[in-house]
């Protein structure tokens, strides 16, 4: 079923994949599939997608995406489901419009379990195209077009799925998934990015702060950089370790790079409010914030650090203005 739509909503919220034939095994790809969609949409320069954070608290659930629409201030959800046979693989998807739960889309995927990859590009151009947009922000580069290998593939989206438990458990798990992943397939620079945000995630989430982890954090994104340094997903995770190292000009150069290619991914705006608030360019980092405030108002991060901000400068009504916005948010 095709919609033609001239015009069509551009905040697009992406629901976890339903795990259908609920093999506790492949639960990893109820989330994995859904931010793998999220991270190719987020390249677009025509549409803003919620982040993989906003729509965890829908995991597991049978709801309406008229609801998930309005809670989340999104014009579409993609509401998705999966089932694995033997080896083949069936994804089904569809875009339903928030307002009238019309269904501005669907597709299907049927395809060997070791072309699960080739899920999130199917699923990414048929919204694309339903939608008229691009789903690259700049053609300067092309894309480096490689596939990974299907093991690898799957532990990075186990990984991604650990990380987002926010769990040092999850953490470790994600780093033995993603170092297991780099062994199998070393030409895949995104399994070396997502290596190297979890070892910045060990220390930078409290787990263990130790050095050490930045150290293994730098050597991997060396890598993922010389393998693919057009990703814009590889780029944001160079200029979040450069910014953990101290070198603004290092971040600027490499968060600019990311938010070129991904234009609405809101923690490079999120990391552009650090770089300048710690360059004291205050003004500069509250544009920064209040940008990724706009393009997901569900993450705490870029309300908090305005509420430092606003503290800083004496200006307390401001400072009540984002408190209350973030008890509202953290209550949702």
């Amino acid at each position: 079923v095709q919609a033609s739509v001239t015009t069509g909503p551009r905040i697009i919220a992406v629901l976890p994949f339903k795990n259908i034939g609920g093999n506790p095994d492949l639960a990893y790809l109820g989330v994995g599939l859904a931010d793998a969609v999220i991270t190719r949409l987020s390249q677009s320069p025509d549409l803003i997608v919620r982040t993989t954070s906003a729509i965890l608290p829908y995991e597991g659930q049978t709801i309406d995406p008229r609801k998930v629409g309005q809670e989340l201030e999104a014009t579409a959800v993609l509401d998705a489901s999966f089932q694995k046979a033997g080896d083949r693989f069936r994804a089904t998807a569809r875009l339903v419009e928030a307002t009238t739960g019309k269904h501005l889309w669907a597709g299907k995927v049927d395809l060997d379990f070791d072309d699960v990859f080739e899920v999130q590009d199917k699923v990414a151009h048929g919204i694309a195209e339903t939608l008229t947009a691009r789903l690259t922000a700049t053609d300067e580069e092309t894309k480096t077009g490689y596939t990974p290998k299907p093991r690898a593939y799957e532990l990075v989206m186990r990984a991604r799925t650990g990380m987002w438990t926010g769990t040092e458990e999850g953490f470790l798990e994600a780093i033995k998934d993603c170092e297991e992943a780099v062994k199998i397939d070393p030409e895949y620079a995104v399994a070396w990015a997502q290596l190297g945000n979890c070892y910045h995630g060990m220390a930078d989430s409290g787990w263990d702060m130790v050095v050490s982890w930045y150290d293994k954090e730098e050597k991997a994104l060396e890598r993922a950089l010389k393998l693919d340094p057009h990703d814009p997903s590889v780029n944001f995770a160079v200029g979040c370790m450069h910014l953990v190292r101290g070198r603004k000009k290092e971040s600027y150069d490499a968060l600019t790079l990311s938010i070129r290619r991904a234009p609405h991914f809101p923690f490079t705006a999120t990391f552009f409010g650090y770089l300048f608030r710690l360059s004291n360019l205050w003004e500069e980092s509250r544009r920064a914030y209040k940008r990724a405030l706009e393009l997901n108002p569900y993450v705490p991060w870029p309300i908090s650090n305005l509420i430092r901000l606003a503290a800083l400068e004496g200006k307390n009504e401001e400072v009540e203005t984002y408190v209350d916005l973030l008890e509202r948010r953290l209550g949702r």
